[in-house]
């Protein structure tokens, strides 16, 4: 009877019964089919990353002039998202700095040319940000992009910038992440399962015979073990730091701020393990801290969790000042930011002011060139 009733139930919400977050994936991607946002690929090892020469700009009149305002989709032809293109061979005299994450680091609805990689350029002098970015992918992506794609433009430093979410993901959908396994602390990025989506839906079938009841009650189990699922991750971004530190690159950790209080503990376990290993980080002690200087303005979108274009500013700051904490790079000005919404100008005041009036203005568009 239970069997019966938990049937029922499913099939009355319109769900596929799945044992875990990766079985309940496949079953509704093989149901309803594999739809694949506009910019993104897929990659045979990577999984889903973004597509090379994507763009979402667009044409705005400003003083009568047509400008191009570089989206928050600028993807260059190698798949980063800049507006520039970088060679292989680092310009000398250059600080080449590497930027991996999701979708904080590629920042939705934020110019590109507002976002945290492009600020972090222009508050340090001679330098290039590559920026890896994914949005909603995790550690696991950021790690095969570093390996397979970065890591081949011989980086000065990379920037790891990690929030909760991404520490989920090691139990993600098999369709869209790379499968990564760890050998006697050495993490090997094996072939995936289903390395394209033809692939997926020739390939794979649900089980003939199985339990609809059985199912729920491991899926429940599965949901309440968050915690659980946040430790498997930190294990797995504990190696990573490990096999990146090989490169003799200078690694930088950033935490995305957080109000989740289960959260609360697993900072303290990362800060930790950082710490121990001599790695820069940047968490909520430095958010904090910069709290008070913004009272009016928000580092978020509205209601959004994601970051505003004074977020990003925030965030590249404090990026800037690790760096010149470690001596990695020489001190330059602080900022302080204002901008009045995410696709206007936006104004860097410097710490100093007034005794520093080196104001600058930033725009969204580039103001050399018309459209």
């Amino acid at each position: 009877m239970a069997e019966i009733s938990t049937r029922t139930y499913y099939l009355w919400i319109d769900e596929p019964f799945a044992a875990d977050d990766t079985e309940y994936c496949l079953k509704k991607a093989w149901r309803d089919g594999v739809t694949l946002p506009d910019h993104l690929v897929n990659d045979p090892l990577i999984g889903w990353t973004l597509k090379p020469n994507y763009t979402n700009d667009q044409i705005i009149i400003v003083n009568g002039t047509r400008r191009l305002v570089y989206g928050s989709h600028h993807h260059n032809s190698k798949g980063m998202n800049n507006a520039e293109e970088f060679s292989l061979k680092k310009p000398e005299n250059t600080t080449r700095i590497v930027m991996l994450g999701d979708s904080y680091t590629c920042g939705p609805d934020t110019p590109i040319l507002l976002s945290m990689g492009n600020l972090l350029k222009e508050m340090i002098p001679h330098n290039e940000v590559l920026n890896f970015c994914v949005p909603e992918r995790g550690i696991e992506t950021m790690y095969a992009r570093y390996v397979l794609e970065a890591r081949n433009y011989s980086p000065d430093i990379v920037v790891w910038n990690i929030n909760m979410q991404t520490l989920l993901t090691p139990n993600d959908c098999l369709l869209n992440i790379p499968q990564l396994e760890v050998i006697q602390n050495t993490i090997h990025i094996k072939e995936r399962t289903y390395p394209s989506t033809d692939d997926f839906l020739s390939r794979y079938r649900p089980p003939f015979a199985e339990s609809a009841l059985v199912k729920h009650v491991l899926r429940w189990l599965h949901t309440v073990r968050r915690e659980e699922k946040i430790q498997l991750g930190i294990k797995l971004l504990d190696t990573m730091m490990d096999n990146v530190r090989q490169d003799h690159t200078t690694l930088v950790v950033a935490m995305i701020p957080t109000q989740d209080a289960l959260f609360a503990d697993t900072f303290n376990d990362i800060k930790q393990r950082l710490f121990d290993k001599r790695i820069n980080f940047l968490g909520q002690k430095y958010f904090q801290a910069n709290k008070n200087y913004y009272r009016n303005q928000s580092w978020f979108l509205g209601n959004s969790p994601q970051y505003s274009v004074i977020g990003h500013g925030v965030h590249a700051g404090g990026i800037k000042m690790l760096l010149e904490h470690s001596r990695t790079i020489p001190p330059t000005t602080n900022y302080f930011f204002t901008a009045s919404d995410q696709h206007n100008y936006m104004i860097l005041v410097p710490d100093q002011f007034p005794y520093d009036t080196n104001v600058r203005v930033l725009y969204p568009y580039n103001t050399s060139v018309t459209a």
